[in-house]
C-alpha cells in the first residue's frame, strides 16, 4: 500500500494556473506501508517519509505523532520487543504495525495540521491492536508490549484513552 498526500497549490502555482481556471491538486510522492522484510529493516521508514507531507509538507518534527510516536514506536516494537516475544508476539507486532501504517494513509490529509495527524493516529489504535489480536497474546507478549510505551505517552489524553478501549474490550472477552 502506498500514501499519497493531496497537497494544497503553493500561491505561485495558483498565479499560474489561475488562468486556466483551477488551481490544480499537487501529488506528494509515495509512501510505502512496511510489509515483508522491512517489518524489521525499516519498520520506520513509512512515517519518515509520511512525516514529509504533513501539515501542508511542513512535517510535525521530532514532537509530532509521525516520527515522535509512529517511528519511535514502530522502531521499538520491531527491534527491541519483537526478538522477545512468543511467535504469536511477533505476528501480532507485524500485523499491528502494517495495519497502523495502513489506518494512518488511509486517515490522514496531506494539509492536516500536526494536531489533527495526531488525533487521527492515536484514533486508529484501538481498532488495529484489537484486529490484530493483542486480546488472545499470552501475558508474557502482553507485557512487554505496554511497557515499551513511555510514561510521558501514556500520559497524552488520546493515548490513554486508546489504551483504557483496548483494555476494556479485551476484558469483555
Amino acid at each position: 500500500a502506498t500514501l499519497a498526500f493531496s497537497i494544497p497549490c503553493m500561491p505561485t502555482f495558483w498565479v499560474l494556473s489561475s488562468a486556466l481556471g483551477a488551481c490544480a491538486e499537487v501529488k506528494a510522492p509515495a509512501c510505502t506501508v512496511a510489509d515483508g522484510a522491512a517489518l524489521l529493516d525499516d519498520p520506520g521508514g513509512f512515517y519518515r517519509c509520511a512525516d514529509g507531507y504533513v501539515n501542508g509538507r511542513k512535517g510535525c518534527g521530532e514532537q509530532g505523532y509521525p516520527l515522535g510516536y509512529g517511528l519511535k514506536y514502530a522502531e521499538r516494537f520491531m527491534w527491541e520487543i519483537y526478538p522477545d516475544v512468543s511467535e504469536a508476539g511477533q505476528v501480532f507486532l507485524s500485523r499491528n504495525l502494517v495495519c497502523l501504517q495502513t489506518a494512518f494513509k488511509d486517515g490522514v490529509d496531506g494539509a492536516m495540521s500536526c494536531d489533527e495527524v495526531s488525533k487521527a493516529g492515536f484514533a486508529a489504535h484501538p481498532g488495529c491492536y484489537l484486529d490484530s489480536g493483542i486480546c488472545d497474546l499470552p501475558f508474557a507478549d502482553k507485557a512487554p508490549i505496554f511497557l515499551a510505551v513511555d510514561a510521558q505517552d501514556l500520559a497524552h489524553p488520546a493515548q490513554a484513552g486508546a489504551i483504557e478501549r483496548i483494555i476494556e474490550a479485551c476484558a469483555a472477552g
